[in-house]
């Protein structure tokens, strides 16, 4: 089983992990939260049952990786992970606004990404996505990311 973070755990973030814990997608120890709001931290703790750790850790040790901060602090968080992501890591964004280009810009490197939009009836699983992956994303990984995504909605 693959180990997935998340890179900022707030309303949609958190709407996302739940699912993929509740629909067994992953395994809470396959889970890591980078958070850095102390609300957000507690209710991690609480809701989830885990300790979150640093965007930097969630880079070195996830195979999959959930960008899911407000997309005016997506740059500052690309370029504190950068030199951290694998080149087999996926990246998956929910920034809204913040363009595949955008983040190739900022990677500074081949990254495997996929931009997606969920929307608020992920919070109750019941969502709806759109994915949009880029060159580097092979039929594979792309289906098993939609796969994540049903876990808490369609796609």
């Amino acid at each position: 089983m693959k180990k997935v973070g998340f890179i900022g755990c707030g309303n949609m973030g958190k709407a996302i992990a739940l699912g993929l814990l509740k629909s067994t997608s992953v395994d809470v120890k396959n889970l890591m939260i980078a958070e850095k709001s102390e609300f957000s931290i507690k209710a991690i703790k609480e809701e989830i049952g885990i300790d979150c750790c640093t965007s930097i850790d969630v880079a070195k040790e996830c195979d999959v990786i959930f960008i899911a901060v407000k997309p005016n602090v997506c740059k500052i968080v690309i370029e504190e992970i950068r030199d951290y992501v694998k080149p087999e890591t996926i990246v998956v964004s929910i920034a809204a606004g913040i363009t595949i280009s955008d983040m190739e810009e900022w990677f500074g490197k081949e990254v495997k990404i996929v931009r997606t939009m969920p929307n608020t009836p992920a919070l109750v699983g019941e969502g709806m996505s759109a994915l949009c992956p880029n060159k580097n994303i092979s039929d594979d990984e792309l289906k098993y990311v939609c796969s994540l995504y049903n876990s808490f909605g369609k796609y």
